[in-house]
């Protein structure tokens, strides 16, 4: 029987993701295997997050191969629904273009919105609170209710069936 993934490897995992997304704004891949290539290529430790970052996000576990492995399935997911990601985000964030919404804000948002469509296993509330602790962490301090606001009209949709998916809210 496999074991389960410990929450504090799973939230690494999805900061390790979230650094990579992050990245994807500013970089172009060809092909999936380009994108893992480039996960695994990314340095293991995080000397260069400031000691305020680090503190904010309080998670001393060292990354794992299975939470490395976790977080470039992650990344790889963002990278091949994107198209479909941002067009979820674009409906339910009413008044606001992508193009306007800040880059750590919206590579927390592809994220999130990727678990919520494609984790089958991940719940909907884990995925939120998970994307507003990845906010309060990494963007601005008026992010986490404008994040907290669009995943969770997006959790109703899932749960009321949307995207052919039948999560519980």
């Amino acid at each position: 029987m496999a074991m389960e993934t410990p929450k504090v490897h799973r939230r690494s995992a999805r900061r390790r993701a979230l650094q990579f997304v992050f990245s994807m704004n500013f970089r172009t891949f060809e092909d999936k295997k380009q994108v893992q290539r480039a996960f695994f290529e990314l340095p293991v430790d995080e000397e260069d997050w400031s000691d305020e970052t680090s503190a904010a996000v309080s998670d001393p576990a060292p990354l794992t191969l299975e939470d490395r492995e976790y977080a470039a399935k992650l990344a790889t997911g963002v990278y091949l629904f994107r198209e479909e990601i941002d067009q979820v985000i674009q409906r339910f964030s009413k008044h606001w273009r992508i193009a306007r919404i800040a880059k750590a804000e919206l590579s927390i948002l592809r994220l999130s919105v990727y678990e919520m469509l494609h984790e089958p296993d991940i719940p909907l509330r884990v995925s939120i609170n998970e994307a507003v602790e990845l906010s309060k962490a990494f963007a601005d301090d008026q992010s986490f209710p404008f994040v907290n606001g669009i995943l969770d009209a997006v959790a109703k949709a899932v749960s009321h069936g949307e995207f052919g998916l039948h999560k519980q809210f």
